[in-house]
């Protein structure tokens, strides 16, 4: 009998991109709509567990960087009805559990949020809440760089090529992962469960290296002006530790329980960087039309 794994918000950006690799491998996707299944009602979805007996749970918040109400019920649902049938349960998350303030060395595995903003605090009770069931994995992404609606070249790219990007710093450090590295990690962290790893907890998915705003801004816009013949030009630079930034959050994720639990090595983030700016750019044409302003 193949493992069955149901997915909460299949809809969204990443848990989409997620069920289209999962094709590829012998397990049953379980991903029952909100129409059909109240993801609120503890009682509904004990009753759902009880039909079609999940061997794992994979719960996808509604966007990368932010938590509805309706998030944080799923997840403490989701948890209850998880540790009744000793369930596994996979709760994406996100850096800005940490709220909006800054911490230059960076935060870790083990520290506790304290968020300083309402945003933090909701995503915090919806980990708390996830936490209920003890074999659950609560996993925070730092910034993601394409796919997802919140990504970071969603933020930056279609201000950079009307000159519009804000003032960036170059002492504000952070990690960033494509959403395939996000993918992959999954895959990685379900094959683990399944073979009878028994590793729970708080986990951060990072890259290896960290980048200053500047220095990605940099990045990008050196690679959009070889790739499409432009003549970007950076934005003004906030230097040192001059007050000022682009991004919010604590986007510096620390921690090795991901190497150290399960084996996944983290890239650096400028591995691929070519490739996924040019494949961004292409699925939002925002070059061609570029191009065709610039002729006219």
């Amino acid at each position: 009998m193949s493992y069955r794994i149901l997915v909460r918000r299949a809809d969204t950006a990443l848990a989409s991109a997620f069920m289209g690799v999962m094709e590829d491998y012998p397990f049953v996707l379980l991903t029952p709509s909100a129409e059909s299944l109240n993801w609120s009602d503890e009682a509904a979805v004990a009753g759902y567990f009880d039909e079609k007996s999940p061997s794992l749970v994979i719960h996808f918040p509604e966007s990368c960087v932010d938590v509805s109400a309706s998030d944080i019920a799923a997840a403490r649902s989701l948890a209850k009805a998880c540790k009744a049938k000793s369930v596994p349960l996979i709760q994406l998350s996100s850096f800005r559990v940490f709220g909006d303030n800054y911490c230059p060395q960076g935060v870790g595995e083990v520290d506790m949020p304290q968020p300083s903003n309402e945003l933090g605090r909701r995503i915090l009770s919806m980990e708390t809440g996830a936490l209920v069931c003890p074999s659950s994995i609560v996993l925070r992404l730092p910034w993601i760089l394409d796919l997802v609606p919140c990504s970071l070249f969603g933020r930056i790219i279609p201000k950079l090529l009307v000159g519009e990007l804000p003032p960036v710093s170059d002492h504000h450090r952070f990690s960033l992962v494509s959403a395939g590295f996000v993918i992959r990690s999954l895959i990685t962290l379900i094959h683990q469960v399944f073979c009878g790893a028994e590793n729970w907890g708080v986990y951060h998915l990072r890259s290896s290296d960290q980048s200053s705003e500047a220095e990605f801004v940099d990045a990008t816009v050196r690679m959009i002006n070889a790739e499409a013949g432009l003549s970007l030009t950076m934005p003004q630079v906030i230097s040192g530790k001059e007050e000022g930034r682009l991004l919010l959050g604590n986007g510096n994720l620390n921690g090795r329980n991901c190497t150290d639990d399960f084996g996944i090595q983290f890239p650096s983030w400028r591995h691929g960087f070519k490739s996924l700016v040019r494949r961004w750019l292409h699925d939002q044409h925002l070059v061609e039309e570029k191009r065709q302003s610039v002729r006219q």
